[in-house]
């Protein structure tokens, strides 16, 4: 496991390394805007699976993805002007917006819908650049548990289930909030968790 001090190399070192742990087919520990992140490449069924094994997590409940900007969301998801309207109102910010999918090549849910994430963190903003194309977006915690705001909870929590190559980048203590999840999908948008981010139409 590569551990990763986000303070002492920079962004864009901790940007680089995160990105071959994804393209590694790895798990990423990663910060975001409101809690610390579980990543991995949203195309890799396997690296996919091992998240949920992770956290213990229910394989009919969608994982969230980070996209780079709303072009990468048309190019994955159904959207529309609202849709768009609403995307360029509210992000980059702490919100997971609910989407149809229409490109399978996304392995985080069997439901044919995905939450999408675009934080306002330079970090995930860099790693998403580089990358291009979506990772796994979902707090490192088990399911169903408050969120952890600190490596040191993370890696009490998962350590023996990190391995070699996965990376954990630390960039001290985070909120213990989560973003604010929002149903697109629906004929009219519905606040499915209140976190950090407060929505209006």
């Amino acid at each position: 496991m590569e551990s990763i001090n986000l303070a002492k190399v920079g962004v864009e070192q901790a940007a680089t390394q995160a990105v071959a742990a994804l393209r590694g087919g790895r798990l990423l520990i990663y910060p975001t805007d409101t809690v610390y992140g579980i990543g991995a490449d949203a195309e890799n069924e396997a690296a996919v699976n091992r998240i949920r094994t992770l956290k213990g997590r229910d394989p009919l409940i969608p994982l969230s993805v980070v996209m780079r900007d709303f072009a990468m969301v048309a190019q994955y998801c159904e959207v529309t002007p609202v849709i768009q309207a609403l995307f360029e109102k509210h992000l980059p910010g702490a919100f997971t917006f609910i989407l149809k999918l229409k490109d399978t090549r996304i392995k985080t849910s069997d439901t044919g819908k995905v939450g999408v994430r675009i934080p306002q963190y330079e970090l995930v903003s860099r790693i998403s650049a580089i990358f291009e194309r979506p990772y796994v977006a979902t707090s490192a915690n088990i399911s169903h548990t408050p969120p952890l705001t600190t490596i040191s909870e993370i890696l009490d929590t998962f350590g023996k289930g990190l391995g070699l190559g996965d990376s954990v980048i630390d960039a001290g203590t985070l909120l213990d909030l989560p973003s604010t999840v929002v149903d697109l999908t629906t004929p009219k948008p519905q606040i499915l968790r209140k976190g950090v981010g407060i929505f209006t139409e």
